[in-house]
């Protein structure tokens, strides 16, 4: 199993360490790198090429959602979770009408983001290089392509 590259994106300091914190205790995720706001992420993502961003919804500047919509944009083939303080329902529809992998509270974090976290591996194009261009693996017309249950019970959709 190769390792899941993270950026965890949280304006609350010791939220975001516990996330890192819970986060690190899979031996299959490696923490590549931390931001308190969603106009940090885009530089990180340059510099990190993480395979996931879990972010908080609610951040300064931009927001979770907006977030989340321009990240896929950008790179397609990159998955987003929310890991979130929010437990109203109309949070969890809107993150299923948005391009996201995920919606998790934090409050049930320990129980249900190792779900996420086995869907978003099952789901993984391997050698996908997710900056838009072939990695060299000649199959990219189903690299776009996902549908999966995840650990809410919900299904989020995928790249649209």
């Amino acid at each position: 199993m190769s390792m899941l590259k993270v950026l965890v994106v949280d304006p609350d300091a010791a939220s975001r360490s516990r996330s890192v914190t819970f986060l690190q205790k899979d031996n299959g995720v490696r923490i590549v790198g931390q931001a308190q706001d969603g106009l940090e992420v885009f530089l990180l993502t340059e510099l990190l090429n993480p395979d996931l961003i879990v972010a908080e919804i609610s951040m300064p500047g931009m927001n979770g959602f907006e977030l989340a919509t321009r990240m896929k944009r950008q790179s397609p083939l990159m998955r987003f979770v929310f890991l979130t303080r929010h437990d109203e329902e109309s949070y969890r529809v809107l993150a299923e009408m948005l391009p996201a992998d995920g919606f998790v509270r934090k409050s049930v974090m320990e129980t249900e983001f190792p779900d996420v976290l086995r869907s978003i591996r099952k789901h993984m194009p391997h050698n996908a290089v997710r900056y838009g261009f072939n990695a060299g693996n000649g199959n990219d017309s189903k690299a776009g392509h996902r549908h999966r249950r995840v650990a809410t019970g919900h299904s989020l959709g995928g790249v649209r």
